[in-house]
């Protein structure tokens, strides 16, 4: 075997192990990168709303490449949890933490009512296309199984059953890697509101483990509010059953 047959092989092989390390089932891009690049990054880099493509089947979208916007000085091994105010609409701003073990609920702890909190663009229905019938949910900007939240109206937003559901995978990705190693991960949840619109087109959701510099969580995507077959009405939150 002559010697480019050799480097062409082995160029093959590099393929297959790079390829090798996604989950194909979450499809999670991570980042090998420092918090210095992160900040640099940021300057340059916005979330724009208009960027992203309208919905057409997959559940998120991957935002700057990937890569989060927490700056150097957000970055901390510091564990803590702080939700934004509502706003004059009384819709939910930013959430942000440091997670660590210290954040989640004690082993056994069973997760609290939340049924009291009408969040913003609140109109549930029941319609059969809908796992679980219901086409909307109180869903958690920082899940209970990273924060032990429960009935905090500042975390609660109007989230359908699809993108809670999509949006679980990540949390519970977050969950097992602090439970294994003992690390701490940085997170944000951005809903994404129009004009006064009362139910968020979609939620930016950051994710950044701290003592392994990204290496093992990294990303940065925007999940959609939307439901298959149905429509909605964002500045109220009502919907219909459409089919498509």
């Amino acid at each position: 075997m002559n010697n480019k047959s050799k480097k062409k092989i082995r160029k093959i092989i590099v393929v297959i192990l790079v390829l090798s390390i996604f989950d194909a089932s979450i499809q999670v891009i991570r980042h090998w990168q420092s918090p210095q690049t992160i900040e640099t990054e940021q300057k340059e880099n916005a979330f724009d709303f208009d960027s992203i493509p309208e919905y057409a089947g997959e559940a998120y979208a991957i935002v700057n490449d990937g890569s989060p916007y927490f700056t150097e000085d957000e970055i901390t091994t510091e564990s803590y949890i702080h939700l934004g105010e509502l706003d004059e609409l009384g819709r939910c701003t930013p959430a942000m933490a440091c997670l660590g073990q210290d954040t989640m609920p004690e082993k056994g702890e069973e997760r609290g009512e939340i049924g009291n909190v009408k969040p913003s663009g609140w109109h549930n229905n029941k319609y059969d296309c809908v796992p679980g019938k219901y086409v909307v949910n109180r869903c958690h900007m920082i899940g209970w199984l990273l924060s032990g939240l429960n009935a905090d109206e500042r975390n609660l937003i109007t989230g359908t059953r699809y993108m809670n559901l999509e949006m679980l995978q990540f949390e519970e990705m977050v969950g097992r890697y602090m439970e294994e190693t003992g690390n701490h991960v940085m997170y944000r949840a951005t809903p994404v509101f129009v004009d006064d619109e009362l139910m968020c087109r979609g939620l930016l959701l950051e994710g950044y483990s701290v003592e392994d510099n990204g290496r093992e969580i990294c990303f940065n995507l925007y999940f959609y509010n939307v439901q298959p077959e149905i429509e909605f009405d964002y500045s109220t939150g009502e919907n219909w059953y459409t089919g498509e």
